[in-house]
This record gives C-alpha cells, sequence and structure tokens, in this order.
C-alpha cells in the first residue's frame, strides 16, 4: 500500500457517492439531504465519480479526508431521510 498512489475523496463525494450510487436516489432528494442545492449536490457528484474512476483505472488507494460537512447524529439522518420518504410517498 505504501507505493500505492493516493486519490484523495472529500468526506461530501463520499456522502454524495451514497447517496446516489448505494441508496439509488435522485439527485434532488439527496442534495436536500445533504442541505445543498441539486447544482451542488451534482457538481460534488460529478467530481466524486471522477476521483473513483481515476484510482481504479490507475491502480491507486483511495483515502477519505478532508472537505466542507456537517456531521449529524444517526438520528437525525434517520429523521431527516423520514421526511423525505413521506414526502415521495
Amino acid at each position: 500500500m505504501r507505493e500505492l498512489k493516493i486519490m484523495a475523496l472529500k468526506g461530501e463525494e463520499l456522502e454524495a457517492l451514497r447517496l446516489a450510487d448505494a441508496r439509488g436516489l435522485e439527485q434532488e432528494a439527496a442534495a436536500r439531504l445533504m442541505n445543498v442545492s441539486r447544482s451542488t449536490f451534482s457538481r460534488i457528484l460529478a467530481q466524486a465519480r471522477r476521483t473513483m474512476a481515476t484510482a481504479l483505472a490507475e491502480g491507486a488507494a483511495i483515502e477519505i479526508r478532508g472537505g466542507d460537512f456537517r456531521l449529524v447524529s444517526d438520528e437525525q439522518k434517520r429523521e431527516q431521510e423520514a421526511s423525505l420518504e413521506e414526502k415521495n410517498a
């Protein structure tokens, strides 16, 4: 691992990937959960996908570090997601 090139993935980029790709949320819904505009979410997601694609193609290690985000408790996250699911039902 010490010899691998390291690609940095920011905290908000990881969250964007989780919401859009792992959970399959639409960008508008995911943006609301992250408290950003849809266009900002789109930019974060695009950068995250570029970083991941480059790391995979080049065999680089991925390090999650830095970013501009605020942590919320698991309970707050569940409340936000439940509220969003109610709106979409």
